[in-house]
C-alpha cells in the first residue's frame, strides 16, 4: 500500500539566494537539510519582498516533485524538481494575519527549518486556496 503524499514547504531566502525570479522552466528548490523520499510530494517554496520588520510573505511556487537528488551544481547538498506545478507571476501575497499562516510560521520557526513535512491540515487547505487548488 502508498503512502499518501506529504505537503512540503521550502523557505527562499532572497539575502542568501537573491531575489525569487517566476518564469523559469520548470519547478525546483535546493536546500542543504537531508530528506527522505519526495517523489509525489506537493512542493510549496514560500519567500518574502521588503524590508526588516515590514517583509510581506509570497507564494512563489507549487509542484509535485519527481527528482531528487545531490545538488550538481555543489552550492547546496540537495536538489527537489517537478514538472507538474503553478508559478505564480508575480508571487501571491500571504496575509500573514491568517490563522494558517501564524501556524505555518511557528511549526517552521519562522522558516528557520529547512524542507519541511507540513501535517497541519488547516494549513494545507490555507495553501491551497491561496494558490487556485482548493
Amino acid at each position: 500500500m502508498s503512502e499518501a503524499a506529504r505537503h512540503l514547504v521550502q523557505y527562499h531566502n532572497p539575502d542568501k539566494m537573491r531575489e525569487y525570479k517566476s518564469g523559469k522552466r520548470g519547478f525546483g528548490i535546493v536546500t542543504d537539510k537531508p530528506f527522505r523520499r519526495v517523489d509525489g510530494d506537493r512542493v510549496w517554496l514560500i519567500s518574502r519582498q521588503g524590508k526588516p520588520r515590514n517583509y510581506e510573505y509570497v507564494l512563489c511556487e507549487t509542484f509535485i516533485a519527481d527528482e531528487s537528488g545531490p545538488d550538481p551544481s555543489g552550492r547546496y547538498r540537495y536538489f527537489v524538481n517537478g514538472s507538474d506545478g503553478k508559478s505564480f507571476d508575480p508571487p501571491i501575497l500571504i496575509d500573514k494575519n491568517e490563522e494558517w499562516f501564524r501556524r505555518l510560521f511557528r511549526v517552521t520557526q519562522h522558516f528557520r527549518r529547512g524542507l519541511m513535512n507540513i501535517r497541519d491540515e488547516k494549513v494545507v487547505r490555507g495553501l491551497s486556496s491561496l494558490a487556485g487548488l482548493a
